[in-house]
Protein backbone atom coordinates (compact mmCIF):
# COMPACT_ATOMS: atom_id res chain seq x y z
CA UNK A 1 0.00 0.00 0.00
CA UNK A 2 0.94 3.28 -0.68
CA UNK A 3 1.94 5.90 1.72
CA UNK A 4 -0.91 7.92 2.65
CA UNK A 5 -4.61 7.72 4.91
CA UNK A 6 -7.36 5.84 3.02
CA UNK A 7 -10.89 5.73 4.89
CA UNK A 8 -14.40 4.11 4.03
CA UNK A 9 -13.10 1.76 1.87
CA UNK A 10 -15.00 -1.63 0.29
CA UNK A 11 -13.37 -4.85 1.69
CA UNK A 12 -14.08 -8.04 1.20
CA UNK A 13 -13.51 -11.66 2.86
CA UNK A 14 -14.15 -12.44 6.70
CA UNK A 15 -12.39 -12.78 10.01
CA UNK A 16 -12.32 -16.21 11.34
CA UNK A 17 -12.40 -16.73 15.31
CA UNK A 18 -12.33 -20.30 17.57
CA UNK A 19 -9.56 -20.58 14.96
CA UNK A 20 -7.92 -23.27 17.07
CA UNK A 21 -6.27 -26.57 15.45
CA UNK A 22 -8.22 -28.55 17.24
CA UNK A 23 -11.76 -26.31 17.04
CA UNK A 24 -11.83 -26.13 13.16
CA UNK A 25 -15.27 -27.72 13.20
CA UNK A 26 -16.88 -24.26 15.31
CA UNK A 27 -14.84 -22.02 13.84
CA UNK A 28 -16.89 -18.61 13.80
CA UNK A 29 -16.64 -17.03 10.07
CA UNK A 30 -17.91 -13.17 10.26
CA UNK A 31 -17.51 -11.09 7.48
CA UNK A 32 -15.80 -7.73 6.68
CA UNK A 33 -18.22 -4.73 6.05
CA UNK A 34 -15.21 -2.17 5.19
CA UNK A 35 -11.61 -0.21 5.70
CA UNK A 36 -12.21 2.11 8.34
CA UNK A 37 -9.15 3.77 8.34
CA UNK A 38 -5.68 2.34 7.09
CA UNK A 39 -2.18 3.99 6.74
CA UNK A 40 1.12 3.10 6.16
CA UNK A 41 2.28 6.58 6.81
CA UNK A 42 4.66 6.46 10.08
CA UNK A 43 2.75 3.53 11.79
CA UNK A 44 1.30 -0.05 9.34
CA UNK A 45 -2.43 -0.22 11.05
CA UNK A 46 -5.64 -0.65 9.49
CA UNK A 47 -8.96 -0.45 11.29
CA UNK A 48 -12.10 -3.00 9.74
CA UNK A 49 -15.43 -2.76 10.48
CA UNK A 50 -17.27 -6.48 10.67
CA UNK A 51 -20.86 -6.92 9.56
CA UNK A 52 -21.69 -8.19 12.94
CA UNK A 53 -22.42 -5.89 15.81
CA UNK A 54 -20.46 -5.50 19.06
CA UNK A 55 -23.97 -7.31 20.36
CA UNK A 56 -24.22 -9.83 17.86
CA UNK A 57 -20.39 -10.96 18.38
CA UNK A 58 -21.15 -10.44 22.41
CA UNK A 59 -23.82 -13.29 21.55
CA UNK A 60 -21.48 -15.85 19.62
CA UNK A 61 -18.92 -15.13 23.24
CA UNK A 62 -16.94 -13.05 20.46
CA UNK A 63 -15.62 -9.92 23.22
CA UNK A 64 -12.73 -7.35 22.11
CA UNK A 65 -10.11 -7.07 24.02
CA UNK A 66 -9.06 -3.41 25.20
CA UNK A 67 -6.37 -1.17 24.35
CA UNK A 68 -3.75 -0.35 26.98
CA UNK A 69 -3.60 3.48 27.95
CA UNK A 70 0.20 3.63 28.52
CA UNK A 71 3.29 2.78 26.61
CA UNK A 72 5.09 -0.74 27.29
CA UNK A 73 8.08 -0.82 30.28
CA UNK A 74 11.04 -2.25 28.96
CA UNK A 75 11.56 -4.95 29.54
CA UNK A 76 8.39 -6.47 29.09
CA UNK A 77 7.61 -10.32 28.86
CA UNK A 78 4.90 -10.11 26.43
CA UNK A 79 3.29 -12.36 24.26
CA UNK A 80 2.07 -12.70 20.97
CA UNK A 81 -1.23 -14.55 19.85
CA UNK A 82 -1.96 -14.82 15.72
CA UNK A 83 -2.44 -17.13 13.14
CA UNK A 84 -0.02 -16.75 10.18
CA UNK A 85 -0.73 -18.24 7.09
CA UNK A 86 2.51 -18.54 5.12
CA UNK A 87 5.64 -20.52 5.68
CA UNK A 88 3.29 -23.26 7.68
CA UNK A 89 1.99 -26.73 7.11
CA UNK A 90 -1.33 -26.30 6.77
CA UNK A 91 -1.56 -28.40 10.13
CA UNK A 92 0.27 -25.83 11.90
CA UNK A 93 -1.30 -22.52 10.32
CA UNK A 94 -3.99 -22.10 13.38
CA UNK A 95 -4.16 -19.30 15.93
CA UNK A 96 -0.79 -20.04 17.84
CA UNK A 97 0.58 -18.00 21.01
CA UNK A 98 4.38 -17.10 21.39
CA UNK A 99 5.94 -15.76 24.85
CA UNK A 100 8.46 -13.36 23.98
CA UNK A 101 9.99 -9.98 25.65
CA UNK A 102 9.51 -6.24 24.21
CA UNK A 103 13.31 -4.86 24.86
CA UNK A 104 13.04 -1.07 23.83
CA UNK A 105 11.31 1.22 21.05
CA UNK A 106 12.81 2.46 17.77
CA UNK A 107 12.40 4.17 14.43
CA UNK A 108 12.28 1.71 11.48
CA UNK A 109 12.81 1.87 8.22
CA UNK A 110 11.70 -1.08 5.43
CA UNK A 111 11.27 -0.68 1.93
CA UNK A 112 9.50 2.83 1.31
CA UNK A 113 8.24 3.02 4.72
CA UNK A 114 9.27 4.98 7.70
CA UNK A 115 7.85 3.40 11.27
CA UNK A 116 7.92 5.20 14.40
CA UNK A 117 8.19 4.17 18.13
CA UNK A 118 8.06 0.70 17.41
CA UNK A 119 8.64 -2.21 20.01
CA UNK A 120 11.66 -4.04 19.56
CA UNK A 121 10.81 -7.54 20.25
CA UNK A 122 12.50 -11.29 20.40
CA UNK A 123 9.21 -12.85 18.69
CA UNK A 124 10.56 -15.70 16.59
CA UNK A 125 7.52 -17.36 15.70
CA UNK A 126 6.75 -14.63 13.24
CA UNK A 127 5.40 -15.85 9.73
CA UNK A 128 4.08 -14.76 6.02
CA UNK A 129 0.75 -13.50 7.70
CA UNK A 130 1.39 -12.53 11.41
CA UNK A 131 0.85 -9.03 10.67
CA UNK A 132 -2.08 -7.57 12.71
CA UNK A 133 -1.28 -10.11 15.42
CA UNK A 134 -1.88 -9.13 19.11
CA UNK A 135 0.47 -8.01 21.26
CA UNK A 136 -0.29 -8.31 25.04
CA UNK A 137 1.89 -8.77 28.09
CA UNK A 138 2.01 -11.75 30.12
CA UNK A 139 0.45 -10.04 33.02
CA UNK A 140 -2.84 -8.45 31.63
CA UNK A 141 -4.93 -8.84 29.22
CA UNK A 142 -4.82 -5.22 27.51
CA UNK A 143 -3.60 -4.74 23.89
CA UNK A 144 -0.26 -3.02 23.76
CA UNK A 145 0.60 -3.82 19.85
CA UNK A 146 0.08 -5.11 16.71
CA UNK A 147 2.80 -7.28 14.73
CA UNK A 148 3.92 -5.30 11.89
CA UNK A 149 7.20 -7.01 10.52
CA UNK A 150 10.24 -8.95 11.07
CA UNK A 151 13.65 -9.73 9.11
CA UNK A 152 13.42 -12.41 6.58
CA UNK A 153 16.46 -11.88 4.99
CA UNK A 154 20.09 -10.52 5.03
CA UNK A 155 20.18 -7.49 2.89
CA UNK A 156 19.26 -3.74 4.44
CA UNK A 157 16.36 -1.86 5.05
CA UNK A 158 14.10 -3.67 1.61
CA UNK A 159 10.90 -5.73 2.04
CA UNK A 160 11.04 -7.94 4.38
CA UNK A 161 14.31 -6.57 6.34
CA UNK A 162 13.76 -4.09 8.52
CA UNK A 163 16.60 -1.58 9.53
CA UNK A 164 16.52 -0.15 13.11
CA UNK A 165 16.97 3.98 13.27
CA UNK A 166 19.37 5.08 15.95
CA UNK A 167 20.68 8.52 16.58
CA UNK A 168 23.91 7.20 15.52
CA UNK A 169 23.35 3.99 12.82
CA UNK A 170 21.11 2.08 10.56
CA UNK A 171 21.18 -1.64 11.90
CA UNK A 172 19.38 -4.99 10.94
CA UNK A 173 18.50 -6.78 14.15
CA UNK A 174 18.06 -10.58 12.66
CA UNK A 175 16.70 -11.74 15.37
CA UNK A 176 13.78 -9.31 16.40
CA UNK A 177 10.00 -8.65 14.77
CA UNK A 178 8.46 -5.33 15.63
CA UNK A 179 5.01 -4.21 17.00
CA UNK A 180 3.42 -1.14 15.94
CA UNK A 181 2.37 0.49 19.50
CA UNK A 182 -1.47 1.12 19.93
Amino acid sequence: MANGVFSNLPVEGKVIFNYFADTADTTIAVPLEEVVYSTMQGIDIAIIRLQNTLGQLAAQKIFPYKIATTPLDFPSEVRVVGAPSEGLTPVDAYLREEICQAKTQVDLLEFNWHFYDHYVTSCQDIFGGSSGSALFTTKNNLLYGLINTTVEGNSACYLGVPCELTTDRVTVNKTASYATPL
